[in-house]
């Protein structure tokens, strides 16, 4: 006489119900690992001095810079900091000696910040 083997139907019901958190677990470790992962900016290295208004009375306004990154709330630090070392590379490369910077501007979906972008005379260059 042959044995007749019936299948338990319960461990593709596991299956179904592990896929969903296999899934979200999937999904939360790509959002660490993208969190985790911000771009790292090499800091800025040239001859371009943060001032202050008062310092550049006597110089030539260039240009109004802005920039923005994804960077927000927690992160914002991190975000204006590389907006300003993107910014000093921009400056540098117009020429100018001085960037004034006006307040970060930390939104829901982003973070940004303008500079005024001076050439001041120096004694190279009066």
């Amino acid at each position: 006489m042959g044995y007749i083997e019936f299948s338990d139907p319960q461990p593709q019901e596991d299956n179904m119900t592990r896929l969903p958190l296999l899934s979200c677990t999937l999904a939360a470790l790509v959002m660490l690992t993208a969190c985790g992962s911000v771009q790292r900016h090499e800091r800025y290295a040239g001859h371009v001095i943060e001032a202050n208004p008062d310092m550049v009375t006597h110089c030539k306004l260039i240009d109004t810079l802005s920039s923005s990154s994804g960077l927000t709330g927690f992160f914002a630090p991190k975000g204006v900091d590389n907006i300003k070392q993107n910014l000093l590379r921009q400056a540098d490369a117009m020429g100018a000696t001085h960037v004034v910077w006006n307040k970060a501007n930390v939104g829901y979906d982003e973070t940004s910040l303008k500079a005024m972008v001076y050439r001041c005379p120096t004694a190279d260059h009066p």
